[in-house]
């Protein structure tokens, strides 16, 4: 077993115990604490690309969500902004025409992400 395995090899060599560190707290009072195991290059080597990519998929959905959310919103934008305009002008050509026509339909919107609140 290599020497820095986990640190497997240094504890069974040790007998198993670990190193212990006393520190003063007041009048002389002293605790004794275990000393933390050093941290396992193998180990680091295994949790850097992991943390790494972790940061690369959440900056990945988060410019997903922002995408959908513009999207959503340049929709929203024309159906209430620009399509009453557009019926206008339809409407003012088919007058020049002498068609008549019904109406513009009213806009609905459906929300499938599960929100209820009605936006102008």
């Amino acid at each position: 077993m290599r020497e820095g395995s986990l640190g497997c090899a240094r504890w069974a060599r040790s007998g198993g115990a670990r190193p212990v560190r006393a520190i003063e707290i007041h009048n002389g009072f002293r605790l004794s604490l275990p000393t933390p195991p050093a941290m396992d290059p193998y180990l680091i080597a295994a949790l850097v690309p992991l943390l790494v990519q972790l940061g690369l998929f959440l900056r990945w959905l988060h410019q997903r969500m922002r995408d959908d959310e513009i999207a959503r919103a340049f929709v929203r934008d024309m159906a209430t902004n620009h399509l009453p305009h557009v019926y206008d002008a339809l409407r003012q050509i088919a007058a020049q025409l002498g068609i008549e026509l019904p109406g513009p339909p009213p806009i609905r919107f459906l929300e499938l992400n599960g929100e209820r609140t009605r936006r102008p």
